[in-house]
């Protein structure tokens, strides 16, 4: 070697930087060796979602969770309000009926009247609240018509002889006012929503034991002159007239009665509404009825001749109030229709409003 290459310091001849070498590690006595170091894989950085600009990110638990419990809450709120305003005009109904009665029991004659909205029943209500006041009425059963007359049974707690009562509430432009009401010692059902009955159909199985049933002082038929029949004030037609009808069945090819038990209790009620009517202005038509099926005229006009007679016999009714009209060609192709006697009371034309 070249002396003039030699560095007269060795201390500063420069180092090689030599890699690090792990140096293995001697087991020492009683000590377990240690597991050799593993090598790890470098692990790509995580990546965050991206979404586009037109597309929403997806919303939290709590916020989904707020969205449907607020739509559940929503859609039963809706469906209570209109179940309500489906109930609402029940509510009502009941509530006039429940009004009227307590009105009766409590002695509040004018209140009562008001509901009625008709002076020819006000002597009818006036005997009604002397008999009942201080009763306690108990609704019992209730039979609702949104297009007809409802009608409202009540017992009477308190007030003998009249344990029972009957409302019937029609709403007239809006208005809910009491149309019929009846009250009695004996228990009554519910009756037809409409001034007819037939013979033979469901009616109240007693009759109306309201005292002498109040009567329009005039010569015309009022609402109360019916009650006899009916039991329950009759309503007028459109030109004021107050009449009535009803049906009578017959067997078929026969002038046997189809509910001959019946006829009997018939008979009397009509003797009860003549006795109290006499001095009115009306007359009962009676006809018969045939259609295609069954053409017998003579047959229907003997089956309306028995009731004509059998009215002046039974019931006291004279003769002169009679008109026989003749058969009616029913348009209904049904053979019980051509077995039906139709009776009217008709009342006089100067009576129409």
């Amino acid at each position: 070697m070249d002396p003039s290459t030699q560095n007269p310091n060795p201390q500063q001849i420069p180092q090689t930087q030599q890699p690090y070498q792990p140096q293995p590690v001697l087991p020492q006595p009683g000590v377990p060796a240690a597991a050799p170091a593993q090598a790890y894989a470098a692990q790509p950085p995580v990546q965050q979602a991206t979404y586009p600009a037109d597309v929403a990110k997806p919303k939290s638990k709590v916020k989904m969770t707020l969205i449907i419990v607020s739509a559940v809450v929503g859609t039963l709120l809706v469906g209570f309000i209109a179940i309500l305003i489906l109930a609402l005009p029940q509510i009502q109904t009941i509530g006039a009926a429940n009004m009227f009665m307590e009105n009766i029991t409590t002695g509040n004659a004018a209140a009562a009247k008001a509901q009625t909205d008709d002076a020819s029943a006000d002597s009818f209500i006036d005997s009604a609240v002397a008999k009942l006041k201080g009763a306690k009425p108990v609704s019992k059963d209730k039979r609702y018509d949104a297009k007809g007359e409802s009608l409202f049974l009540f017992t009477l707690e308190g007030k003998e002889p009249y344990k029972y009562a009957r409302v019937g509430v029609t709403t007239q432009q809006k208005k809910r006012l009491i149309t019929s009401f009846v009250y009695d010692s004996k228990p009554l059902t519910m009756s037809p929503t409409t001034s007819k009955s037939a013979t033979g159909a469901a009616d109240d199985s007693a009759s109306s034991t309201a005292d002498t049933p109040t009567t329009s002082s005039s010569s015309c038929l009022g609402a109360n002159d019916f009650l006899a029949i009916n039991s329950i004030p009759n309503k007028p037609n459109s030109d004021g007239l107050y009449n009535w009808y009803d049906n009578v069945f017959f067997m078929a090819d026969s002038t046997d009665y189809e509910y001959a038990s019946l006829m009997d209790e018939w008979y009397t009620k009509y003797r009860a509404f003549y006795q109290q009517n006499k001095s009115k202005q009306f007359t009962i038509e009676i006809t018969g009825s045939v259609n295609s099926a069954t053409p017998a005229t003579a047959l229907a006009s003997s089956r309306a001749e028995k009731i004509k007679s059998e009215l002046v016999a039974k019931s006291g009714v004279d003769a002169s109030r009679f008109r026989i009209n003749p058969p009616e060609n029913s348009v209904l192709n049904d053979e019980r229709v051509a077995r039906n006697v139709q009776v009217d009371i008709v009342s006089a034309d100067s009576c129409k409003l």
